[in-house]
C-alpha cells in the first residue's frame, strides 16, 4: 500500500488506500483524543485535497444519513468501522 500525496501531520497515521471513481485516496487516522479519532481521505498533495470525518460521527450514521452520503463516506465508514473494531485498545 503506497502512499501517493503528501499528508504533512505527524500526528496521522497512514492506513492504506482505497479508490473510488479510478481515483486512489490515501486514507489516514487521527488520533484527535483518547475518545476519538478523525479519518481523512487525501486525493491530491493540495492542502484542501482531503476529505474528513471524525470517527463517533462516521461510525454511527442513521440509515436516513446513509442514504445520502457519498458512497466514499460509507466506503471510508466500512474500512474505519473495521479498523477500530480490530485494534481497540
Amino acid at each position: 500500500m503506497p502512499i501517493h500525496y503528501t499528508h504533512n501531520c505527524s500526528t496521522c497515521v497512514f492506513i492504506g488506500n482505497i479508490t473510488f471513481n479510478n481515483k486512489v485516496y490515501d486514507v489516514y487516522r487521527c488520533p484527535d483524543s483518547q475518545y476519538t479519532s478523525t479519518w481523512i481521505a487525501r486525493d491530491s498533495d493540495a492542502i484542501g485535497g482531503y476529505w474528513s470525518m471524525p470517527y463517533n460521527v462516521l461510525s454511527n450514521l442513521t440509515e436516513e444519513q446513509k442514504h445520502l452520503a457519498s458512497p466514499l463516506c460509507l466506503l471510508m465508514q466500512k474500512m474505519a468501522i473495521e479498523y477500530e473494531k480490530n485494534n481497540a485498545r
